[in-house]
Formats: structure tokens, sequence, C-alpha cells
């Protein structure tokens, strides 16, 4: 069997999910993804596309996690249940390598848009979170350099312990 230095792939035991100083645990999944609100351009007496425009950035990811009794994605504070979502600041998620703690990827500028949990009989509960983000880096990424927006980095309420 290869050792973990030899994987050259990432699966879920080889990255930790960190927002702000802290490790978020249990996590199951995390799902990042970017809209660039790519739109065709036509003319008449053609069907077929002539060039595609890129006419704006939209970056979400979806957080599922076992739902831990001592510290939910409300008490970490990254999460509402009313109107105290008002008063939420931005945030960056990070997924990191976890022998070597190198950036995987950072979504910055990170704000709540739905949050859910999931209780089912003879079933471990849940809770689900989506996140708008600002913008995303990768490891070696210079892109966005120097447009780091307000707050964009800043945990508002931070988070207390990693359950």
């Amino acid at each position: 069997m290869p050792d973990i230095n030899d994987q050259t792939v990432h699966s879920g035991h080889t990255i930790n999910i960190k927002v702000g100083t802290v490790i978020v645990g249990r996590a199951q999944g995390i799902d990042g993804e970017r809209n660039f609100g790519t739109e065709g351009v036509y003319e008449i007496g053609s069907m077929m596309p002539q060039e595609f425009v890129h006419n704006r950035y939209e970056g979400s990811m979806n957080l599922e996690r076992f739902f831990v009794r001592t510290n939910d994605l409300k008490k970490l504070g990254l999460a509402a249940l009313g109107e105290e979502v008002l008063k939420k600041g931005y945030f960056t998620i990070e997924i990191l390598d976890k022998y070597t703690s190198a950036l995987v990827r950072a979504y910055h500028g990170c704000a709540i848009v739905t949050y859910r949990e999931t209780f089912r009989v003879n079933s471990i509960a849940g809770e689900n979170a989506t996140f708008a983000y600002l913008f995303a880096k990768g490891a070696d990424d210079k892109s966005n350099a120097g447009i780091v927006p307000p707050n964009a980095g800043e945990l508002i309420t931070p988070p207390t312990a990693t359950p």
C-alpha cells in the first residue's frame, strides 16, 4: 500500500475544513461552485452561438455536516435561525491539506444563504448550510490580488470550539 505522501489525489480523509482559526468537525461534505453568468452571443441567420460572454461571477458552496449537540453551525457563529443573520459579517472558509497544512481552496467573503437541519428516525441528524462567497483562491492563485472586500477575512462572531 502506498504511503500517504505518495498519494497524488485528495479524498475526504486528506483535508480539513477551517473557518477563521477553527477546524470544523463532523463535516461530511463540501461542494464549491462558481457561475460565470456565461451567455451566448447569437445573430440572425444562425442558431449557433458566435461567441460567449462572461457577464458576472457568483460563487456558492454547500457544507454538509452531522448535527453536533454542543456546537452546531449556529453556535459556531456561521448560521442563523432568524433576524440575527443581519448581524453576521463576512468570513473565510478554507480547505487545507491535512498532512501538510497547505491551502487547497479558500472561499473569501462568505455569507450565509440557507441553513437547514434534518432529523430522521434511526438516523444521525444533519445540518446543511449554503454560503455565497465573493471570490475563491487556490494554493498558488494570485488572482484577485488586492481586491479584498471590507471584512472579507474577518469572522464577526468567532467560532468557539471544534466538536
